[in-house]
């Protein structure tokens, strides 16, 4: 998974959002919940398909409340590859 966010850059860091930040975030919204489950038991697949699109769709909309709220940053994007060729985005596109 790939999380692309955009923002003010802190003039002291260099940086949108710090990388251990959104670490942090990402295990605690996504990570923790979908690693090693079954998703069709999980609440935000009852109504559709665990594809790889749905998933990155909803890591998005589990993560950008969050992220607007610990680091002042927009998430713009979620990316999930599903092999080496195949990856889905949901989000602005560059």
């Amino acid at each position: 998974v790939e999380v692309t966010v955009s923002g003010a850059v802190d003039p002291l860091s260099g940086r949108i959002a710090e990388p251990a930040e959104l670490d942090a975030i990402f295990d605690e919204r996504v990570r923790g919940r979908f690693a090693h489950r079954k998703l069709n038991d999980d609440r935000a697949f009852a109504d559709r398909v665990p594809t790889a699109e749905n998933i990155a769709r909803v890591i998005h909309d589990e993560l950008a409340p969050a992220i607007g709220e610990r680091t002042g940053a927009r998430l713009v994007r979620v990316r999930v590859d599903e092999t080496r060729r195949n990856s889905f985005v949901y989000g602005v596109m560059p």
